[in-house]
């Protein structure tokens, strides 16, 4: 049985930004195992939470403008990261990126 894990670098982002606005950052992707880590991906959502309740939030999309094509063993590979925000997104928006590898 084998684990793989990456970490981002920093592990959490605040974003502050206008509507109507785009605002592009980077993160580092932290491969502290003796394995290459081969075509990462990345997903994202945005959501609102009220009362413990998440709710999707639309008007707010991110993507990766780069990614490496692996991730070597202990490397830490810078990934640039964008968030788009139109006039209607909610000023209490919550956003979260995840990466993911074809090794888990």
């Amino acid at each position: 049985m084998s684990f793989y894990r990456i970490y981002t670098n920093p592990s959490r982002v605040q974003g502050v930004m206008t509507k109507n606005d785009t605002l592009d950052f980077t993160v580092m992707l932290l491969n502290s195992g003796d394995v290459s880590l081969g075509s990462p991906t990345v997903t994202f959502r945005a959501f609102r939470v009220d009362n413990g309740v998440e709710t999707a939030v639309n008007g707010l999309t991110g993507v990766a403008t780069s990614l490496p094509s692996s991730i070597g063993p202990k490397s830490q590979p810078t990934v640039g990261l964008r968030l788009q925000a139109t006039l209607d997104v909610p000023d209490d928006a919550q956003f979260e990126f995840t990466f993911t590898t074809p090794q888990g």
